[in-house]
């Protein structure tokens, strides 16, 4: 390659360290305030677990009231089953007094031992359902008053959320909460294609001198040496296929780029793609997409510069944004474990094999 090892790490780690500080702005905020069914969710959460929380003494009462008649119908039938199983055992002794002492048959006292071994069976029987009830029945006390956790941490999820998006809706710039970066560009470029002027462009210009522009036009510079990367490992023939690919002002941008003579990319290289380059593009027009290049490049300078804002406000929109989508994991994470031990799993196999 024409570049060396130490030149290509450190402009992919200004690379990095660019993406990173473009992305601590409005935009990354943007992206988690337009979730609308995680705003929604939390608009009803701060509603139904307050409700939640007044109704719980009633609930545990109900739910507990159903357990003690549950404990009561078992400990009657535990004391019923004790008594039949004590006259059982005084009919059984009476029985076996009464076959000693008169003349019946062998086959008499069989039938009758085997009717109270029967009758003992099914005292028994009756004694394990009893059982069976109680542990079936047991789980359903409440015995704490506490609400439970995730009903706590789903509202407190909720309210980070909430107070997020309120700071989100009072403090970004109008045009970071109505359009996205690519909406606004497309917003900026058509009012200069249907309103073309030189105040425009100097105003365009403004901004693409500013440092926002010049790191914008860095990172362009990074993406275009990065493209001529990539198009040196095609064959030749493939090489205008995939440069046609790539937009206008895509290919403008690698034009320019190459004759800035700043790339480091060897010059006959160099010569080949910008041949292609200029052929894919109507030459016609050059003026105006060079002008249209110069809007778009400063409508998303001028995004970035409104999405840099009042950093105080980002910083704390994205924190609380962050705990609230934190605390709703770990309530997934707490509810999946509580549904997978319900279904005693002990593999994904389990889930979709059973």
């Amino acid at each position: 390659m024409w570049k060396t090892v130490a030149q290509q790490l450190v402009e992919n780690a200004a690379e990095i360290l660019r993406a990173i500080r473009n992305a601590l702005n409005w935009r990354i905020v943007r992206g988690v305030g337009q979730l609308q069914i995680l705003t929604r969710a939390s608009y009803a959460l701060l509603v139904l677990v307050p409700i939640c929380a007044s109704t719980w003494p009633a609930v545990r009462l109900v739910v507990n009231q159903h357990n003690k008649a549950a404990r009561e119908a078992v400990e009657h039938l535990r004391a019923t089953r004790s008594d039949v199983e004590r006259a059982l055992e005084d009919a059984q002794r009476q029985l076996a007094q009464t076959l000693s002492t008169s003349e019946r048959t062998a086959a008499d006292q069989r039938q009758a031992s085997n009717l109270i071994a029967r009758l003992i069976a099914s005292v028994q029987t009756i004694g394990n359902a009893a059982e069976k009830y109680t542990t079936d029945y047991a789980e359903h006390t409440i015995k704490t008053p506490r609400l439970p956790w995730s009903l706590g941490a789903a509202f407190f999820a909720a309210l980070f959320v909430v107070v997020g998006h309120f700071v989100y809706q009072i403090a970004a710039p109008e045009p970071i909460r109505q359009t996205s970066w690519d909406e606004f560009v497309l917003n900026r470029k058509d009012d200069y294609a249907k309103h073309p002027s030189g105040a425009a462009l100097d105003r365009a210009n403004q901004f693409l001198r500013s440092r926002i522009g010049r790191r914008i036009e860095a990172s362009e510079r990074f993406e275009d040496e990065r493209l001529l990367t990539d198009l040196y490992f095609l064959s030749t023939d493939n090489r205008p296929a995939r440069l046609g690919e790539l937009s206008p002002s895509r290919l403008r941008s690698l034009v320019e780029w190459i004759q800035s003579g700043d790339s480091h990319a060897p010059a006959d290289y160099q010569r080949e793609i910008l041949a292609v380059a200029r052929d894919l593009l109507p030459a016609s027009s050059e003026p105006k997409h060079s002008a249209m290049t110069i809007i778009e490049k400063a409508a998303r300078a001028e995004y970035l510069h409104l999405a840099g804002k009042r950093p105080v406000a980002i910083m704390s929109t994205g924190a609380l944004y962050a705990i609230g989508v934190w605390l709703i994991l770990v309530l997934l994470k707490t509810q999946a474990t509580a549904v997978v031990t319900a279904a005693d799993w002990h593999s994904v196999r389990d889930l979709f094999f059973h």
